[in-house]
């Protein structure tokens, strides 16, 4: 499930990353499902929840979340620094919000989770929170990857709950689709190498 909270922001959703699809009979076996609710959070702010089934093996799903620079291609970012720390990476990024928020800087902290995922915290910026935690398991009937998210983030704004709502919902159905093509494509270029592998 996606857990997102604005308290009084919001942030064009920038990370994580995504999902792919091994074959036509996992593709047929374990179609893309997502759900997504957004709406105004009693205690303030914005509250979206949502999950996501991918026609992909985990393997994959985890690549494309951790090939951070590539992070741009999903989400309208600029990535500005990349550092390797023992088992932890800090990305520094750049994000765009456009006139109603204007550009902020984002820095956080990446780590691996056991059991597949990823969880991104925030240690620097212009963010007053940022927990973006990504959990990968087996999808329905163990084909495929369930990809859920969590979410928590916090930002100065104007804006009232009625614009976040749309904006939120409006950027996370663009970042799902988003994640769904860059699956897809990862998944046909690597069957193809496979198939050109075992031809020979």
């Amino acid at each position: 499930m996606i857990v997102i909270v604005f308290r009084s922001a919001i942030l064009v959703i920038s990370l994580l990353s995504p999902l792919f699809y091994l074959s036509a009979d996992v593709a047929a076996a374990a179609p893309s499902r997502q759900t997504l609710e957004v709406r105004s959070d009693p205690q303030g702010g914005i509250r979206a929840t949502g999950s996501m089934q991918i026609a992909a093996p985990q393997a994959v799903v985890q690549a494309i979340l951790t090939n951070y620079p590539a992070w741009p291609e999903l989400f309208p970012l600029e990535v500005l620094r990349i550092e390797q720390i023992g088992d932890r990476v800090l990305t520094e990024l750049q994000i765009n919000h456009g006139f109603l928020f204007g550009t902020r800087r984002l820095i956080l902290e990446n780590r691996l989770l056991p059991d597949g995922g990823v969880v991104s915290t925030l240690v620097g910026g212009d963010f007053r929170q940022y927990v973006r935690t990504w959990r990968l398991g087996p999808g329905q009937g163990n084909r495929g990857t369930e990809a859920e998210l969590d979410l928590l983030i916090e930002i100065e704004t104007w804006a009232p709950d009625w614009i976040l709502v749309r904006i939120v919902r409006s950027e996370l159905e663009g970042h799902f689709e988003l994640l769904r093509q860059a699956a897809q494509e990862q998944a046909a270029r690597d069957r193809t190498a496979e198939n050109r592998t075992l031809g020979h």
